[in-house]
């Protein structure tokens, strides 16, 4: 009985390192994945300010831009405190 137990036990420990591992692989493609979205946001909003930089007013799209960089900021402040818990 008492190797039924232990066997048992062993058997769920190892499913509990399986599934803490899967766990930490999902974690590490959900951090790729939000990083690589947030990269081409930010590379097309910015390149879209660029370009109207040249064509407008450079002062006012250079507050959009600094608008822009600030609200990345803040999401990005946010998914460190997200992803922490």
């Amino acid at each position: 009985m008492d190797d039924t137990i232990k066997s048992l036990k062993d058997e769920l420990d190892e499913m509990k390192k399986k599934y803490i591992g899967e766990q930490r692989k999902n974690e590490l493609k959900y951090n790729k994945n939000l990083n690589s979205i947030n990269q081409i946001f930010t590379s097309t909003v910015c390149s879209i300010f660029e370009k109207m930089k040249t064509e407008n007013n450079n002062t006012e799209v250079d507050g959009i831009i600094n608008a822009t960089l600030n609200q990345l900021a803040i999401l990005n402040n946010e998914k460190s405190t997200y992803l922490t818990h």
